[in-house]
C-alpha cells in the first residue's frame, strides 16, 4: 500500500493526522476564540447579574457607593412584596393573550412561506428566498 493510499484510508477512517504546525495553529485559534467570547459575554451576563443583586437589597442598600455586588441581609422578600402590590396575575394574562397568538401565527405563515420556497419552483424564487434572509441580518 503507498503512502497516498495508506492516507486515504487512515482519512477515511477517521485516523488522519494534522501537522504538527496545523495543530498548534489549530489549538491558538481555539483558544483566542473562546478567550474573545469568554471576554464578551462578560458584557452580557454583567447587567443579568446587577439587575439579580440589586432586587435582592433593601432600599439603603440601592444608592450606596461603591456599590455592594452581593447584599447582606438577602431580601428574599422584596419578590414577596412585589407580587402583592402588583397585579401580576393580570400583566401575566395579558402577555399570554398576545403572545400565544402571535406565536401561532407566526409559525403557520412561515411554514407556509418555506414550503413554497422549498417545494415550489417559480421565475426569481432564488432571488426572493436570498431577500428574505437578508432581511434576517
Amino acid at each position: 500500500m503507498s503512502s497516498q493510499t495508506s492516507a486515504v484510508v487512515l482519512a477515511q477512517e477517521g485516523q488522519f493526522r494534522h501537522s504538527a504546525r496545523y495543530r498548534v495553529v489549530h489549538s491558538a485559534a481555539e483558544v483566542a476564540k473562546y478567550t474573545g467570547l469568554l471576554f464578551f459575554s462578560v458584557f452580557f451576563i454583567l447587567p443579568w447579574v446587577w439587575m439579580v443583586s440589586t432586587s435582592l437589597k433593601n432600599p439603603q442598600e440601592l444608592v450606596v457607593w461603591p456599590p455592594i455586588w452581593i447584599p447582606n441581609p438577602i431580601r428574599w422578600d422584596n419578590y414577596v412584596q412585589a407580587f402583592a402590590q402588583a397585579e401580576f396575575s393580570v400583566y401575566v394574562l395579558n402577555t399570554l393573550k398576545i403572545a400565544i397568538p402571535s406565536v401561532i401565527a407566526a409559525v403557520l405563515s412561515n411554514s407556509l412561506v418555506a414550503y413554497g420556497f422549498a417545494r415550489v419552483r417559480w421565475p426569481g424564487r432564488d432571488a426572493v428566498h436570498r431577500l428574505s434572509q437578508a432581511g434576517l441580518d
